[in-house]
């Protein structure tokens, strides 16, 4: 049962660090687009 339950946590851990690392790209892709955009309207 805590073999399980480890497994468990590794593969929600993976999860996790899947999740984080989107998150981090769409703010480097954000903080790339947001200043361009600004530019091109003011």
């Amino acid at each position: 049962m805590e073999r399980q339950g480890g497994d468990l946590f590794n593969f929600s851990n993976k999860k996790n660090k899947q999740r984080i690392s989107a998150v981090i790209i769409v703010i480097l892709v954000l903080a790339m687009i947001i200043p361009t955009l600004a530019y091109f309207f003011n």
